[in-house]
C-alpha cells in the first residue's frame, strides 16, 4: 500500500522572523512545511518537492510575491496561493484577488491565516468534505 503524502505549506517572506513565527506554528500543529526568505529558492523547492499551498509575502527584493505566484501558478495549476504582506501599496487589489485565494494582512490576520490554512489543507487531504 502506498502511503499518501500529508498536504504542506511552504511559506515565502523575506523576513525570517515571519518565517520563523510561521514555522513554529506549523511545527506545533504537526503541518508538514518548509519555508524560505527567497522567491527564486521558493521556484526551486517547488520543482523538487509538492506543496499544496503557497503562502508568500508580496514585496520582496528581486522577485515580488505576484510574479512567484503567476509562476507558480503556471508551472503547478493546482497550488493554492495565499498572500499574507503588510501592505498592498502599488498593487492592483482586483489583480491580486484573481492570483491569491486569500490575502492577509500583517499583523492583524494571523489567526484568519492560520484558521483558513488548516481548512485548506484539510480539504485537501479529506476532499470528499467540500
Amino acid at each position: 500500500m502506498v502511503q499518501e503524502q500529508e498536504p504542506a505549506v511552504l511559506f515565502v517572506d523575506d523576513d525570517e522572523q515571519v518565517v520563523d513565527f510561521l514555522s513554529t506554528f506549523c511545527r506545533a500543529l504537526g503541518v508538514e512545511h518548509a519555508s524560505t526568505t527567497s522567491a527564486h529558492e521558493a521556484l526551486q523547492m517547488c520543482a523538487t518537492r509538492r506543496f499544496d499551498l503557497v503562502i508568500t509575502d508580496l514585496k520582496m527584493p528581486t522577485m515580488d510575491g505576484v510574479e512567484l505566484a503567476k509562476r507558480l501558478k503556471k508551472e503547478h495549476p493546482d497550488i493554492g496561493l495565499f498572500s499574507f504582506t503588510g501592505e498592498t501599496g502599488h498593487y492592483n487589489l482586483d489583480e491580486l484577488k484573481e492570483i491569491f485565494e486569500y490575502i492577509y494582512f500583517k499583523p492583524t490576520d494571523y489567526s484568519r491565516m492560520i484558521g483558513e490554512t488548516m481548512k485548506f489543507l484539510a480539504l485537501r487531504k479529506y476532499p470528499g468534505l467540500r
